[in-house]
This record gives structure tokens, sequence and C-alpha cells, in this order.
């Protein structure tokens, strides 16, 4: 019996087993236990049921270890879900310790070191200005940018953290002559904060990239965009990201067409969002 005043183990710790790294120390069973090891996380409880991620020399990587319903660390054998774990416990794959490292600070993006940040709020209408097909002419719209859904997947296991789709909805009405005469034209960004290299097509065609997040890649990230328009007169627009489970860095822009430049490169991709209202997927 491991010696902890106070022991209290939630099924909503047990599920964050795969991607926690707490805190904690490394002790040896004891009497009939000796040989075993167990991991104390410090705050009263103790690993248990299944995979966790724990930094045990402080180095900024952890290692993946499974423990028992007891807390008892698997070592040297095939864990019950069927991944191979050496004599120290860690996870292994092809011969290789599997790691990940650990985030030390939040990080900065190209989108915080331009001076960027979100300035528009979900559910609020605002006046939208655009240039016309004619471009001598202008027309003011409204749009709203509607609360997101999030879809989240299985994340319970380390070799399959799972991934949530993200599913925004805009819509733009334009009530003004010009626009029901010339038609309009108006500009959007669907991005990352941490990598603007993510998006380089600026068109509604699905896109499959890879996002790294603490040091693991997660390949099958998507990104598509559908419109609809009502005439000249609305447009009706959904945006959807398929992104690891907690990750935050995307965001929606629509763009003042008559500050809206061309963004062939960062710069002009930068000058345009400075003119933009811009939404946080988080």
């Amino acid at each position: 019996m491991r010696k902890l005043a106070t022991l209290l183990v939630t099924a909503a710790f047990t599920a964050l087993m795969a991607s926690a790294a707490f805190a904690g120390t490394w002790k040896n069973g004891e009497n009939a236990n000796q040989g075993k090891w167990w991991y104390d996380n410090g705050d009263g409880t103790y690993a248990q049921n299944g995979w966790q991620w724990i930094d045990g020399n402080s180095d900024g990587v952890a290692e993946c270890y499974y423990f028992d319903a007891e807390g008892w660390l698997y070592t040297d054998t095939v864990t019950p879900d069927n991944c191979l774990v050496n004599a120290s416990g860690a996870w292994v794959e092809n011969g290789q310790v599997k790691t990940k490292a650990l985030s030390t600070a939040a990080a900065t993006g190209w989108f915080e070191k331009a001076g960027l940040q979100k300035n528009a709020q979900q559910n609020v209408t605002y006046n939208y200005i655009t240039t016309c097909s004619n471009p001598a002419f202008k027309t003011i719209g409204n749009l709203t940018f509607y609360n997101y859904q999030t879809f989240a997947s299985d994340a319970s296991h380390p070799a399959k953290e799972g991934y949530e789709w993200k599913t925004v909805q805009a819509a733009i009405s334009f009530n003004d002559a010009n626009a029901n005469l010339y038609g309009t034209s108006y500009a959007f960004a669907f991005q990352d904060k941490n990598n603007i290299d993510l998006f380089k097509d600026w068109d509604g065609a699905e896109r499959t990239f890879t996002l790294n997040v603490n040091g693991t890649d997660f390949t099958e990230c998507k990104k598509s965009l559908s419109l609809n328009w009502n005439g000249y007169r609305a447009v009706n627009g959904s945006f959807s990201c398929l992104v690891p489970v907690g990750y935050d860095g995307m965001f929606v822009a629509f763009f003042d067409n008559a500050a809206y430049t061309e963004f062939t490169d960062e710069p002009s991709l930068i000058n345009s969002l400075r003119n933009a209202n811009i939404f946080f997927l988080d």
C-alpha cells in the first residue's frame, strides 16, 4: 500500500493520463512489492489505469509509461493495448524510446510578433465596407461571425492523440444599391497564429497539412471552406479545421476590400490583417 495521506483519483484524472506530464517522484514498492515502481504525482494522487507522459529527469523531454489499476508500472513487457515497454517502463517503437518535448513557455508565433490580435467578437454584427466590381463604388454590409462547434475524437492512447473538428459559420449581407447593381468583392484568411506557411493557398479547397505541437507531429490536420451566394445581396460561409485536441492557434479574418492588398508574401499578408476583422478559434 502506498503511503499517501490523501488519495483522490477521479475518472477525469485518468482520462488525462495520455497527455498529462505531472511534476512528481518515482518511488519503489515496499515489502512484497519491492522491485516494482509507481509514480507519486505530488498532488495527493498517483499514476494509474493507463498511459502517462513523465519527464523523470526534468530535461524538458517526457517518456510515456503504462500503469495498471493499482498504479504499478509495466516494465519489459507488452501493455494491454499491445505496445512494447522496455526495462525502465518507457514506451518503445521500432527500437526507439518514444519521447515528447514539453512546452516550457507559451509559443509566440508570427501573429503575435507582428503585433496582431483579435479585434472582433462572435455573435456581434459589424459594419463591413467592400468595393464593388466597379472600384469607383463602395458598399456597406453587415458581417456576423457565429459561434463554432467542436467535435472531439478519442484521445485515450498516446499513439493516437486525438483531433477535433472546429466548425464556424459567418454571414455577410449587403443592402446598398451598388451591391445589387455592380456586385461585391471581399477577402478572407483562414490562418494559423504559429505557422505562417500553413495556408499559402487561399481558395476554398480542402487542404491537409502537418502541425507540430510540443514536439509531436499531427499529420492529418485539414482545413476547408464553403461559401453560398444569394445573388449579390448575401454570402453565407462556413470554415472547418481538424486540429489536435485543445489546439487554439487558428483564426479567421475578414478584410475591408478598400484596404486589401494581394498577400503574395508575409509582409502583404500582415498588412492586410491590420485592416481585418479577426476572430479566434480557441
